[in-house]
């Protein structure tokens, strides 16, 4: 029998893929250009929250980014109950990561303390 973890896993990556070629299929150019770093399932499949990356995005912008996502959140559940054969798509979250951007700053923090 299949462990449930692996199972969620292949749905994650699944979801993942499904939902980098529909953001590439909207016709808005901003969404367009987002880069989603991370699914992750919860409540059984339930809920997806999508982590997006925020390094490209100013603050300033993120509510109005979130605003149109989820516009079009209902278009991308479409496109993911359609490309993988899913009965219903999970609720979908989005969430603006800033982990890559802080590893950055940070790695130029340890540069600067190196050379020193």
């Amino acid at each position: 029998m299949i462990d449930p973890k692996i199972k969620i896993e292949r749905a994650e990556s699944a979801l993942y893929e499904a939902l980098c070629t529909a953001l590439g299929t909207l016709n808005d150019e901003e969404l367009n250009a987002l880069t989603l770093l991370e699914v992750k399932l919860a409540s059984g499949k339930k809920d997806a929250h999508l982590y997006i990356d925020g390094a490209a995005v100013p603050a300033a912008d993120r509510p109005r980014m979130l605003a149109k996502l989820k516009r079009a959140s209902s278009h991308l559940a479409r496109f993911v109950t359609a490309s993988e054969g899913w009965y219903k798509s999970p609720l979908l979250h989005f969430v603006f990561d800033d982990r890559e951007g802080e590893a950055a700053r940070m790695d130029e923090l340890f540069k600067k303390i190196n050379t020193k």
